[in-house]
């Protein structure tokens, strides 16, 4: 019996370390513990904000904290309630207290695994024998090094949070902070003259691979909702990827072919393709885009969208494509690539279409 108790407690010891190991250490893993426990948060924090009083925004930009946290405080729990295990059967026998007789229960086991782990060692109850010395001096080690980890964690998670909120901010005031994609283009090349939008879109590819690569190694990052939509993660992966189809199809390829063609516009098409597709799509459930994948009423207003990105274009002196009924099949042609990928996100994410994109409605 005593075999079990511990071998139990050494598998739950084996978890918490392999689910840090897998979150902190390699990041973009599948974690074992905190990829679910991400999930679930977020799904209770999703049906209490359709019930509750308060600002739903609101509510949800606590989700990302607090399974940050809850993250933390389950690793310990995971080893403490481990440790204590494996040293529950030796209670009385090869750990004992400083004075008088030594309780026996599971919660001085807690106790003893505690403060092992917490490195503090109270001293009240010891271990006696060699084994159980190492075992407790291996509880502090693992302690002192998960506490090491967990703060090196939470400082490297708010520092890709700062970036990514940086890049949201910067694309947000260059859409003249209306959040309308078409004034990146246009200001991108304004009386036709895309001389200087080449480094802004290499720029801008460089800031998305990095944020692309923040998402991928913290995984608890794309539950931070912040209630300004200015910041949400659909909103600015919807600018990027439509900003590069809006490049691929709308302007004159001929006379902008040196743009059109460049590197910095395939690093912001490939970069918002991962972004929805590949980073979004690992945390989506699959239904959910399913669900959102379009008919001919959404190809209709994704050809009313091109229309006026067309307008807009000629109204600042861009030369747009010399056949632009090609040029619109073009554009609808690739959003059928990642539309149902945004649509999911902003879904997931509990935002309304109109805050992601304002120049369209969805029924």
């Amino acid at each position: 019996m005593h075999i079990l108790i511990q071998t139990a407690g050494a598998s739950i010891v084996f978890i918490a370390l392999g689910d840090i190991y897998l979150t902190v250490l390699q990041g973009g893993s599948v974690s074992w513990v905190s990829g679910r426990l991400n999930r679930e948060v977020w799904r209770l924090f999703r049906g209490a904000a359709s019930i509750l009083p308060m600002n739903r925004s609101r509510f949800l930009s606590y989700a990302g904290p607090t399974l940050v946290a809850l993250n933390l405080i389950t690793w310990v729990m995971l080893l403490v309630i481990g440790f204590a295990l494996i040293f529950l059967p030796a209670l009385g026998t090869q750990i004992v207290a400083s004075k008088g007789d030594t309780p026996t229960g599971f919660w001085t086991a807690i106790y003893f695994s505690a403060m092992s782990i917490s490195t503090l060692g109270a001293g009240d109850i010891v271990a006696t024998t060699a084994p159980y010395r190492l075992l407790e001096v291996l509880g502090v080690l693992i302690g002192f090094s998960v506490l090491t980890a967990s703060l090196t964690y939470l400082m490297s998670i708010y520092s890709a949070l700062i970036r990514n909120n940086a890049f949201a901010l910067s694309l947000h005031h260059a859409s003249t902070d209306t959040g309308k994609f078409i004034e990146v283009v246009a200001r991108l090349g304004p009386g036709g003259d895309f001389s200087g939008g080449q480094q802004e879109l290499s720029t801008l590819g460089m800031e998305l691979a990095t944020l692309i690569e923040s998402h991928h190694i913290y995984v608890a990052l794309r539950y931070f909702r912040l209630a300004s939509t200015a910041y949400a993660l659909p909103r600015f992966a919807f600018l990027t990827i439509d900003s590069a189809s809006l490049i691929r199809s709308a302007i004159d390829q001929e006379r902008y072919g040196t743009i059109v063609q460049s590197t910095s516009a395939a690093r912001l098409w490939h970069g918002g393709l991962q972004l929805v597709t590949g980073i979004g799509g690992r945390f989506l459930p699959e239904e959910l885009v399913d669900k959102h994948r379009p008919d001919e009423h959404d190809e209709q207003e994704w050809r009313g969208h091109f229309r006026r990105a067309a307008n807009r274009f000629r109204d600042e002196g861009i030369v747009i494509a010399p056949d632009l009924q090609i040029a619109e099949d073009d554009y609808v042609a690739l959003r059928r690539e990642w539309q149902a990928h945004i649509s999911a996100l902003t879904d997931y994410l509990q935002y309304e279409w109109n805050e992601i994109c304002p120049d369209e409605q969805k029924e």
